[in-house]
């Protein structure tokens, strides 16, 4: 019997929650899905790798549940796919974040805010902020129970983020650390990835594009492999 590694694969949003949409109108839900659905499919083109999405059409998944599903399938990685928004219309490029209570900084804690509480105007974001320090014991637990993950969560952030910067071309805009309400209180490295900019015209219209898709998983899936490589390299125990 194979022992099998389990990933679970987050598309953001869905439902009625449509997450960002570009000048053109394309939506974030629609292309996490598309993405997730594709990268299943390379992924699994392994024999040893068994993929679980945390949803599979059009469907609202509140954020806690997501998490819940990788626990419940005792998965090894868990990456939760989203794109990009932002009011600065020339904002291109990839980014990858994992848990940390304190975000690197406040583009990071506003992404964070929009994506805990999707509708919140920027107002309203800005004025609970100040709350996470005070969010008291579940935001401290959550990060406890991912800080014995920090260091891999790093690794497998870092090597999504190389492959993505080099495969697509995208201007590399670093991992970045956040409290995002989707990655806490997973027991299992947890990665946020924001593939792209769907504000962004250009980067709209290359996410729109099936080969763009494609190369975004490509990355998606030698970012996987490459952190895999990497913890078979460092388990305890080998000389």
């Amino acid at each position: 019997d194979v022992d099998r590694t389990v990933i679970v694969i987050d598309p953001g949003h869905g439902g009625k929650e449509r997450g960002a949409i570009g000048p053109s109108g394309l939506v974030e839900k629609d292309v996490t899905l598309v993405l997730a659905r594709k990268l299943r499919a390379q992924l699994q083109k392994d024999p040893t790798v068994s993929v679980v999405l945390t949803r599979n059409q059009d469907r609202f998944l509140p954020l806690d549940e997501r998490t819940a599903i990788a626990n419940h399938n005792r998965a090894d990685l868990f990456i939760s796919i989203h794109l990009n928004a932002s009011r600065r219309k020339g904002a291109f490029g990839a980014e990858t974040y994992f848990l940390s209570a304190e975000a690197t900084d406040d583009e990071a804690r506003l992404l964070a805010g929009q994506e805990n509480a999707p509708g919140a105007s920027e107002e309203e974001l800005k004025a609970a902020m100040p709350d996470y320090k005070e969010r008291g014991l579940d935001l401290i637990l959550w990060d406890l129970a991912q800080n014995q993950y920090m260091a891999e969560s790093s690794a497998l952030a870092e090597a999504v983020q190389r492959e993505m910067n080099q495969l697509t071309g995208t201007r590399d805009r670093g991992v970045r650390q956040a409290p995002f309400r989707v990655l806490m209180g997973a027991t299992m490295p947890a990665i946020l990835a924001e593939v792209g900019f769907v504000t962004n015209a250009d980067e709209e219209r290359m996410l729109r594009q099936d080969g763009y898709l494609d190369r975004i998983v490509h990355a998606l899936t030698r970012a996987v492999q490459e952190f895999q490589t990497g913890l078979n390299t460092y388990k305890p125990g080998q000389p």
